[in-house]
């Protein structure tokens, strides 16, 4: 049987056909893994399709004749001849390979092989001539007198570089060898720079009045919810009537999320401000606290009092989650108690998220002429709302403020603000290198700030979520950015530490929010980035938005490059991305203006990426070279890079090799 599909395979070889008509057989043929002692007697006809068969019928060949003695040389010889002559670079060289190893077996047959050199000599492809030159070189002292006349004569129309070579080792003339120039134009035109990020934009300011507020109330995108949560204090404080009459339709509503023991959305919270409007007092006590109650009664023994506020436990919701959370509960909390103030001081004055310093001082003026103290989670929201920098007639004028929180906010002004905390992030797991698995793991170092919630934000460190068992940690989340919109690093710390969730269901919006944002992007935005610009193929809303952001970033000049190469890297060698994808995305950005960030995150991602010593670049691998060759010319970027110019260091004329020279060369010129 083995020997009847064998003969078939052959049979079915000879007659010829496309390659995909003939993949069943190459593979059944290889799947037998045929001895040398079964291929022996058909050597002739494995021979024969070495000339004129598909190339994946014509390997397998090749690799089964190499392996056998005795061959009659005419026969190889003209085999080798049909070989070298194909248009496949690839099984041109190999059988140069393989004419060299019979030269080396048999130097007298030198003479016999020369016009399987004479005809590689006249490939149209530079890397086979090149190999035919070498080999010729190197056994120049075994061909007679008449192979190297054939040889000199062969050598007429090889490139100048190839042709003196060659006249060195057997005579002829020597010509001029122009300047060496890389493959790509030096007058090739440069992509245009990215254009320059728009400015933010003001805030839509809050609703003034009831019915514009009801008709929004529910809106749970993070900038109508800041106006709802404002316009609800100032009309609360304007005209508690109207606003109990605008929002009764909430406060009827049957609503059973209201007798759940936490409250984590935009929509609930408003509700239970329509409730407490409706009937000041009315517990809605949770389902929770009515069990204990229940309990208490029939053991007898004296009920817990008091209403939690709802918030969720740390255990049950991501650290900025809660922050935003804490701010609905003192509301509630207060309109409860009568003790809301007249306005809230952390509604942002730009889309970004930022406040305005001068609204910031203005509003705390407002609340001491009325003297009222602000609620203490809106004013350390506030405080983290402020921009980087502040005008120093800005921070004077707080300076003239005397309640405590006015004179607490000077000084964070004065001082500078929030200190950058520091994010580190590592993968913890097996192996080492980039290759290695396991779980993301991020960390916040931050100097304490004196400021209970704010601290408590920022020790409370980003969660390891589970993606089947905790979405309920990734709530809220494109809300996160505006919580701390001069920090992005942090915001972006706890996304990132929600790895296997935040791929999936991360709101489209975020990495555009991050971006508008401001302050240090370093390894957290940069993983955010690489995850979300090449998404996996659950991921809907695909990486459009993600490409903006990093535009965004780029035409800012604050884009971590080196980062986003790094973990770029890491994702083609742990199986996530294909190199091939990366090269196209890169070589996009590169056209749309971004090729100075693009060298940047191939200097980085080239090293581990490219081949071992003795292993074969991909063509994806030489088109990631050549890239950062051309982009290297477009940018003008010079710096030796060590493990770049290691790898160009190579011995060999593979294309790559040849890219890779030209980078160094463009990095490197004075």
């Amino acid at each position: 049987m083995r020997e009847m599909l064998l003969d078939g395979c052959r049979r079915r070889f000879l007659r010829g056909g496309e390659g995909p008509d003939l993949r069943f057989f190459v593979r059944l043929h290889e799947e037998l893994k045929p001895t040398p002692a079964e291929v022996a007697p058909h050597a002739r006809d494995y021979l024969r399709l070495l000339p004129a068969a598909p190339g994946p019928v014509a390997e397998p060949a090749l690799r089964h004749v190499r392996d056998l003695d005795g061959l009659a040389p005419e026969d190889v010889a003209e085999a080798l001849e049909g070989l070298v002559f194909r248009a496949e670079g690839g099984l041109a060289r190999a059988g140069l390979a393989w004419l060299a190893e019979l030269v080396k077996q048999a130097p007298e047959r030198a003479g016999d092989l020369v016009p399987v050199l004479a005809t590689a000599l006249g490939h149209q492809a530079w890397a086979v001539q090149d190999r035919a030159v070498r080999v010729a070189v190197r056994h120049a002292g075994r061909f007679p007198a008449d192979a190297v006349a054939t040889l000199r004569d062969s050598a007429g129309e090889l490139p100048p570089d190839l042709r003196n070579r060659m006249a060195a080792a057997f005579g002829g003339e020597t010509v001029p060898e122009p300047e060496h120039v890389s493959e790509g134009r030096e007058d090739e035109p440069v992509p245009a720079t990215l254009p320059v990020p728009p400015r933010p934009v003001p805030a839509v300011a809050p609703p003034g009045d009831t019915r514009s507020l009801a008709a929004m109330a529910l809106d749970e995108d993070g900038a109508s919810a800041e106006r709802s949560l404002a316009a609800f204090v100032r009309l609360a404080a304007r005209d508690r009537d109207a606003l109990r009459a605008a929002l009764m339709p909430l406060a009827r509503q049957d609503d059973w999320g209201l007798r759940e023991g936490e409250w984590r959305g935009h929509d609930i919270w408003m509700r239970a401000f329509a409730v407490e409007l409706a009937g000041p007092g009315l517990p809605y006590e949770s389902l929770r606290t009515l069990a204990l109650k229940a309990a208490a009664f029939l053991n007898g023994t004296s009920p817990e009092t008091g209403q939690p506020d709802r918030v969720p436990e740390p255990s049950r919701a991501s650290p900025f989650h809660r922050f935003i959370l804490r701010r609905y509960a003192e509301i509630h909390a207060a309109l409860a108690a009568g003790t809301l103030p007249p306005l809230l001081l952390a509604t942002p004055s730009l889309s970004t998220g930022h406040l305005d310093p001068a609204d910031l001082v203005a509003r705390l003026e407002e609340l001491e002429a009325a003297g009222r103290e602000p609620l203490p989670a809106d004013f350390q929201q506030a405080l983290l709302r402020l921009p980087r920098a502040v005008d120093p007639a800005v921070a004077e004028r707080a300076g003239a403020l005397t309640s405590a929180a006015g004179r607490r906010a000077a000084r964070w002004m004065r001082e500078g603000g929030l200190p950058d905390p520091v994010v580190r992030v590592t993968r913890l797991g097996e192996g080492e290198g980039p290759r290695k698995v396991g779980w993301m793991t991020t960390t916040v170092e931050a100097a304490a700030t004196g400021l209970p919630l704010v601290d408590e934000l920022l020790t409370d460190q980003p969660r390891h979520v589970h993606y089947v068992f905790d979405g309920h940690l990734g709530d809220m989340m494109e809300r996160w950015p505006a919580v701390m919109p001069s920090h992005r690093e942090v915001v972006a710390a706890h996304l990132v530490g929600h790895e296997p969730l935040q791929i999936r269901w991360m709101p489209s919006s975020v990495p555009e929010l991050l971006a508008d944002a401001s302050g240090p992007a370093g390894r957290a935005l940069a993983l955010l980035l690489a995850q979300r610009i090449l998404p996996w193929a659950w991921i809907h809303d695909g990486s459009g938005p993600a490409l903006r952001a990093l535009r965004r970033i780029a035409a800012s000049g604050e884009l971590p490059a080196e980062e986003l190469g790094g973990w770029l890297a890491e994702r083609v060698l742990r199986g996530e991305v294909k190199t091939r994808d990366l090269a196209a995305l890169l070589e996009a950005e590169a056209l749309n203006g971004a090729h100075h960030d693009v060298l940047c995150v191939l200097t980085t991602a080239l090293p581990p990426l490219l081949p071992g010593p003795g292993a074969r670049a991909t063509k994806a691998d030489t088109e990631l070279v050549a890239l950062a060759e051309r982009t290297a010319r477009w940018s003008g970027a010079r710096g030796r890079h060590p493990e770049l110019a290691a790898f160009a260091a190579r011995k060999g004329t593979a294309r790559v090799l040849r890219l890779a020279r030209d980078l160094d060369a463009h990095l490197t010129r004075p």
